[in-house]
Formats: structure tokens, sequence, C-alpha cells
């Protein structure tokens, strides 16, 4: 297990690292650690609809507090020792870890030469997802494709957050609006699908089905799919 990997799934170490890290980056201050009285806590790994989901809530319920975009395990713990109410976001390992190398790429941080930090991503992936199994129990699944449509997301945060009169003009509006500040992001940056990020995902999506741990990912994206079922049935 790698030190980072380590470190987002220990509490104390975590809460060091992210006071440090929000002291140095700007952007860390838009993000924080769950509070005790949260409404809920939502979060999942990186690229799997967390923008799109936060927007959909700030917009249609702006008077609920909840800690978001901390992709760690950590942060579960944080919120399950609170007693929060807890959404975990998942989605396909393979398009999840493509448009995470994609962004990575971006930022530099990505060496195409190497798979290594693809290998590591969907390692991360693994193990976030197996903690959040094992607590099962106490976490609400939202699958992602559920979470790009509207009109299902709507019906799922009625029914666990509170009811709202949401219209089909707002949710309309919403991703209109919602597509529109997604454009104002370079292509490879963007949460929205484009024709340059899909055409680079496709050539990332072959080197991840290459890797020995992908099996290991996608039995655990089906584990959780199985789990949203059993709910419905």
């Amino acid at each position: 297990m790698s030190l980072k990997v380590y470190t987002k799934q220990n509490v104390q170490l975590y809460k060091i690292w992210f006071f440090v890290k929000q002291n140095l980056f700007k952007q860390m201050l838009k993000v924080r650690l769950p509070y005790k009285n949260d409404d809920f806590y939502l979060d999942g790994y990186p690229r799997s609809g967390n923008t799109f989901c936060v927007s959909f809530i700030k917009r249609f319920y702006p008077t609920k507090n909840f800690s978001h975009h901390l992709h760690s395990i950590a942060g579960f713990k944080i919120a399950l020792k609170f007693n929060l109410k807890c959404f975990a976001l998942f989605r396909d390992p393979l398009d999840a870890v493509a448009s995470l190398a994609i962004m990575q790429n971006f930022y530099g941080k990505w060496n195409k030469e190497s798979n290594s930090l693809l290998s590591d991503n969907l390692n991360e992936y693994i193990s976030y997802y197996q903690y959040l199994i094992l607590n099962k129990n106490k976490i609400e699944f939202i699958e992602f494709d559920a979470i790009i449509n509207s009109i299902t997301l709507k019906e799922f945060f009625e029914k666990n957050i509170e009811s709202n009169n949401i219209t089909s003009e707002d949710l309309n509006n919403f991703e209109i609006d919602f597509k529109s500040h997604q454009k104002t992001k370079p292509s490879l940056r963007s949460s929205s699908p484009n024709k340059t990020r899909n055409l680079e995902k496709e050539n990332v999506k072959k080197l991840i089905r290459a890797l020995p741990n992908y099996p290991q990912a996608l039995k655990v994206f089906n584990e959780m799919k199985e789990i949203v079922e059993s709910e419905h049935k």
C-alpha cells in the first residue's frame, strides 16, 4: 500500500495532510471535512459524477450543509463516526480511471510511457469501494448512470433528502447551465463529454483493460451494482 493511499484511509494522518494542503493550495479551500451537524456526506472516486451531483444539490437544496469531493476513505470514516447519512457515487472503473488519467495528464502527473499510474489508480478504486461495501448498511450507493440523469437524480434525492417541487423546466435549465459552465473549461479538464476527451479516453481504456488488477476492480463495481439492484427489489 502506498503512503498516499494509507494517508487517505487513516483519519488522523488524513486530517494533518488535509489542513497542511489547505494552507498551501487555494483550491483546497473549496472543500472541507465532514462536520457533526452536517445534513449528510456525499463522495465518490474521482470522475464519478461528483461535480454534477454536487451542482444539482446546491441548485435545488441550497440550505443543505454537506462535505464532498474528498475522494478518501477517511472522509467516510469521519462521516460515519458522526452518524451522518452517507451517499457514495460509483462508476464503471474503466470509465472512471480513464477519465481520471486524462485529467492527471492535463496537469502533467502522468507519464504515458508507464502504466504504473493507471495500476495505482485501479488499486485505489478497489480499496476505496471495498471499504464502502463493508459498510453498505450505513451507505446509500448511487450509480453514475443515475447521477448524470437529472430526472433520476431528482427522484433519488426526493426520496433520501426531502421532497422538492422541482419541475421539468427547472431540470432542463439546470442541465443547460451546467453544460455551459463546463464548456468554459479546457476540453481535457471538463466533466462533460466532448470529442477531444472521448478520443483520448478510448486509447487509455485499452491500456486499462490489459492491466492485471482491472478484473478485480470490475468485480467490485459489479458488487455495488448488485447492492443497488437489491434495494430496488
